[in-house]
């Protein structure tokens, strides 16, 4: 089962994120091993955390933002996320890392920080997902794929891709035109 495709076809289909969360995860016999966030358009969060997923599983939603995590290495962890989120300069992407470096200085995972990812979903853009795995330092790994993002040659580029609003990106419509 892939969990986040299908919250996400849910979601598309009309469902708010707690909804499609709940649904989704309802159908799972091994859900109480795994976790899902989801934040939907109206910026509603839904969670679930399996109570399996080590001796600290916690989540936090409030409107706009959701943070969720397992095997932490103590119950400031989420909350300092969510104040180093609210307390980020920048884009949403650099309020994500701020979000990340706070949880990680709090203590992060119990087992050692090791990777990192980012998804982040709009409108007008192409979606961005950024992930570093079996990394020692994870989140400046990120911030470095994130940079190179950022690029102006590879801006250019992300302007020609599809997007929700667009489906057939901006070059496609510029030549039609």
């Amino acid at each position: 089962m892939l969990w986040g495709e299908d919250v996400i076809a849910g979601m598309k289909a009309g469902w708010n994120a707690s909804e499609a969360v709940s649904e989704v995860t309802a159908a799972d016999p091994r859900r109480e091993w795994r976790q899902l966030a989801a934040l939907d358009r109206s910026g509603g969060g839904g969670v679930f955390s399996g109570r399996q997923n080590g001796a600290l599983v916690q989540h936090l939603v409030e409107d706009d933002l959701v943070v969720a995590g397992n095997i932490l290495a103590n119950d400031r962890v989420l909350t300092q996320m969510m104040d180093g989120f609210h307390n980020g300069r920048g884009d949403l992407a650099d309020r994500l890392l701020a979000a990340l470096r706070s949880g990680a200085k709090a203590g992060g995972d119990s087992r050692g920080l090791m990777s990192a990812a980012m998804l982040i979903v709009a409108q007008d853009r192409p979606t961005l997902t950024l992930r570093v795995d079996y990394d020692e330092k994870p989140i400046d790994k990120l911030e470095s794929l994130l940079a190179l993002t950022r690029d102006p040659a590879y801006s250019q580029w992300l302007d020609v891709l599809p997007t929700i609003d667009r489906p057939h990106g901006v070059g496609a419509s510029k030549k039609s035109a």
